[in-house]
């Protein structure tokens, strides 16, 4: 039981760094994104699933708001297939309503809307939707 403990305490503090870097990056996205990314750097394989898809979910946020589109989109196309991977709906609709954030500054308008018409289906089927914002 000890060794339930152990990985439930090493997933618990991933999701604190995580948060913590999301909290320092309203005051310096880049001094963030650097620490985040090694954090990364780090999860392997082994890493539970919620916390590779939190960790890939504040990373694609931080690229995006240090003007770092490309990265950003190669971070929305590997959580886009770690939750397909693990059916997980709530990463789906994260990663593909990113996506469409960046099609809509790169001014393609029609495109976002048309993509995020196609989330109405599975955010409806999630079954804790309020567990999408986080």
């Amino acid at each position: 039981m000890l060794g339930l403990h152990g990985i439930a305490r090493a997933q618990a503090d991933a999701m604190e760094r995580i948060d913590a870097l999301q909290s320092l990056a309203e005051k310096d996205n880049q001094r963030s994104l650097e620490q985040l990314q090694a954090l990364g750097s780090a999860l392997g394989v082994a890493t539970p699933y919620p916390v590779r898809r939190e960790y890939l979910n504040a990373l694609m946020t931080m690229q995006v708001d240090a003007a770092k589109l490309d990265a950003a989109q190669e971070t929305i196309a590997a959580l886009l297939k770690l939750a397909q991977d693990h059916q997980d709906v709530v990463g789906v609709v994260l990663a593909t309503a990113k996506s469409a954030s960046l099609m809509a500054l790169a001014g393609k308008s029609e495109a976002a809307v048309a993509q995020l018409g196609t989330l109405e289906s599975a955010a409806l089927r999630t079954a804790d939707p309020h567990k999408i914002g986080r």
